[in-house]
């Protein structure tokens, strides 16, 4: 089994994602809980120790994804600001364009009328 990719994707054929998804870790339990099963005989389920480790390893993963989440939010948030700011400044240099194509025809024509 290749790690990184549901068992559920590669059924469907969907190609893997670099970072599994932290929503589809609960899929892979009953899987590993079953090859545990099979390679230590003496274990029968979960016991309350694991699946609280199991929780707490679901709980990190969660705070990783957010953190993750919130970077690129981030990141995306200061790109705006940048377009925006870019956008004002493109305004302002588009109305001092337009001002002094308006002097240069004006001057243009009073050239060509002496």
């Amino acid at each position: 089994m290749a790690l990184g990719i549901p068992p559920r994707a590669r059924a469907e054929g969907n190609p893997p994602s670099r970072n599994p998804s932290v929503f589809s870790w609960p899929m892979y339990t009953p899987v590993s809980t079953r090859r545990v099963k099979n390679t230590n005989a003496t274990r029968r389920g979960t016991t309350p120790k694991s699946f609280l480790q199991q929780i707490t390893l679901y709980r990190k993963l969660l705070q990783e994804s957010r953190a993750q989440l919130q970077y690129k939010m981030n990141h995306l948030e200061c790109g705006l600001q940048k377009l925006q700011t870019t956008a004002m400044q493109v305004a302002v240099i588009q109305a001092e364009v337009s001002m002094k194509q308006r002097e240069t025809v004006n001057r243009t024509w009073l050239s060509q009328l002496w």
